[in-house]
């Protein structure tokens, strides 16, 4: 699988899963987007840790 993403952003209380068909697939994810990307759940980790 490969996918361009133009942004790929995901709120707090939300999860991506990514399937896929076996043990020995490969996922290609590019972002093409000038904008970072923003993971709330991280952020708020981060956030708890420091």
């Amino acid at each position: 699988m490969a996918a361009d993403w133009q942004s790929f952003s995901i709120d707090q209380g939300y999860r991506v899963n990514f399937a896929q068909p076996g043990s020995h697939a490969v996922a290609l994810n590019r972002m093409l987007g000038s904008k970072p990307s923003v993971i709330d759940l991280m952020k708020a980790l981060l956030k708890e840790a420091l």
